[in-house]
């Protein structure tokens, strides 16, 4: 028996939410990102969304956000994807100066060189591609197309590498308890309002059984 109009509870939890992201500390994202995900190059983060809901059978709040991240990209001469990392970090690439240094190109040059193969490089690679990654190293969802930066050749596990910087705005959810605890990233809201259209389905065909098992017409 309903006996409160639910919109007046959706009003009074979005008080509640607003409240709590009005006041959330920001710096708490670079925290978590640099833990989480050892990424550190957070320029800009936007809490977008809240709710409430139960997490190992507790109640907790998931702020969902758009976060501004700068980071590196490794490939090496195959092809072949090496890892995401951030972009302050950088590889020593530079070998021990000799007792004997003879300029033989201008540097301005070789750079030059360097930026076209670099960016021809990254021209190639397809946003679906940084998604995928995200997707697969990260469970986090680009938001909208990165932005290639910059790139350079580095020196990775003794091999050459590319290296492509990119900043990308993410989607991230996070879950804290009643006690301002940080519990864990939260789910996609893809991946909740999935399960919870599971579990409706399964509570519908719960109810369907439990009448059927009760109505004398099928004995």
């Amino acid at each position: 028996m309903k006996i409160l109009n639910p919109g007046i509870i959706t009003k009074e939890e979005d008080v509640f939410i607003t409240s709590i992201k009005s006041t959330f500390n920001s710096d708490n994202i670079g925290k978590v990102f640099k833990d989480q995900y050892n990424l550190t190059s957070i320029m800009s983060t936007d809490c977008k969304e809240g709710d409430i809901i139960v997490y190992n059978e507790q109640i907790a709040l998931q702020l969902g956000f758009e976060v501004q991240v700068a980071f590196g990209l490794l490939i090496d001469r195959s092809g072949n994807y090496l890892g995401i990392t951030d972009s302050d970090n950088t590889a020593n690439n530079q070998a021990e100066p000799g007792d004997c240094q003879v300029n033989l190109m201008e540097s301005d040059f070789i750079k030059g060189c360097e930026r076209e193969i670099i960016s021809a490089i990254a021209a190639s690679l397809g946003n679906d591609t940084l998604q995928e990654l995200f997707e697969k190293e990260f469970r986090l969802s680009i938001n909208s197309n990165p932005e290639f930066i910059q790139g350079s050749i580095v020196a990775y596990e003794n091999g050459v590498a590319y290296k492509l910087e990119y900043e990308a705005q993410l989607l991230f959810n996070l879950l804290i308890d009643r006690a301002g605890n940080y519990l864990g990233p939260g789910q996609k809201k893809e991946a909740a309002e999935k399960h919870e259209e599971e579990t409706t389905a399964t509570d519908d065909y719960s109810s369907e059984a439990k009448l059927i098992a009760t109505d004398s017409r099928y004995f």
